[in-house]
This record gives C-alpha cells, structure tokens and sequence, in this order.
C-alpha cells in the first residue's frame, strides 16, 4: 500500500496548464478528461457504428456538455431543450430513434449517456454526408442546423444567429488534444 504501489495502477495522466483539466489516457488510446472515462467505450461503439472519429465525439461532449450527463439548455433557434452529453433536443433524438431503432431501441433516452452518444454521433454524420462529408461544415450543421452553414467562412452564423461562431475551432482544437494527448482542454 505504499503511494508507488498506487502510482502503477493509475492510467497516465498528464499534467494541465493552468485552468485546464487533467487528461487520462483511456483504453481506447484518447487523452480522456476524468468526466468522459465512463463513456470511452460507448464513445468508440458510436465511432464504429457511424464511421466518425472518436477524438471528435469526445471533443464534441467535452464542448456540448463537459461530460455532464444531466446537462440541459434551451435553442435560442427554436425553443427546444437541449438534453444530455451531446446537446440533442427531444424531437431531432426522436427522428433518430425512428430512422435507426437498431442503434436507438425503442427504451433509448436522450437522457441516457450511451444513447446520447449515439444519437450525436448519427446527427454529426448526417451533416457530414449533407455536406459532401467535410468534417468543419458537418459540425457547424450540428451547432447550428443545417441552414445556418457558410462553408467559405464556418463562423459565419449570421442566417439565423444560432449557435456559437467559436464552435467548430473548438471541437476541432479539443478533438486534436484528446487525439494526441498535447495541450489542455478549458475546464
């Protein structure tokens, strides 16, 4: 029981930068915040089931959520609550569910971790396809909605003013840093 004999069973973790959150890294070979270790495999399932990278899965739970399963906000864009990891509102999760019941059951629940996993992962990759599968203009559909894409310029989100113009950089910077295990992610 000495503090060594601890130290060999603890996954490398790396040390932030100032403000930043410490990153593990998880099985699966992500640099993982603590938050998001519970949900690395459903993160690789839906990676695998809809071809899309994991690192940006994370990223995009890390900027959606902060890993908080119990998360809500309401759409400026339409009035709709945002619910669980990945942000999925009520009726986009319900269209989800109808489209692929053999990856969200008919007991699956935005508000459940896995099952908003895999409803984010489907809708990201649904933008994607939508945009000829450019990864920034299918994340800037997933913060905005697909009417609200520039793709000559994606912060651009003046059509209807929905969503964060810093949302792409973001996923995509994070998406780098739980790829690579170097830099930090805000806290």
């Amino acid at each position: 029981g000495t503090a060594s004999d601890a130290a060999l069973n603890t996954p490398a973790r790396q040390t932030p930068a100032s403000g930043g959150v410490p990153l593990i890294k998880g099985e699966s070979g992500l640099h993982l915040p603590a938050p998001l270790l519970d949900h690395e495999q459903a993160i690789m399932r839906a990676a695998k089931e809809t071809s899309q990278a994991p690192e940006v899965l994370a990223a995009q739970i890390w900027q959606e959520s902060r890993g908080k399963t119990e998360a809500t906000t309401v759409n400026g864009g339409n009035g709709l609550s945002d619910s669980g990891l990945m942000q999925v509102n009520s009726n986009t999760f319900a269209d989800l569910q109808s489209r692929y019941p053999h990856l969200l059951g008919p007991d699956a629940s935005p508000s459940s971790p896995e099952d908003s996993i895999m409803a984010g992962a489907l809708y990201l990759k649904e933008q994607r396809e939508a945009f000829g599968g450019d990864p920034g203009a299918g994340l800037r559909a997933y913060n905005s909605g697909p009417g609200n894409v520039n793709v000559n310029d994606l912060t651009d989100i003046s059509k209807t003013g929905t969503g964060d113009p810093t949302y792409v950089g973001k996923v995509l910077n994070f998406a780098d840093i739980i790829s690579s295990g170097k830099g930090t992610l805000p806290a």
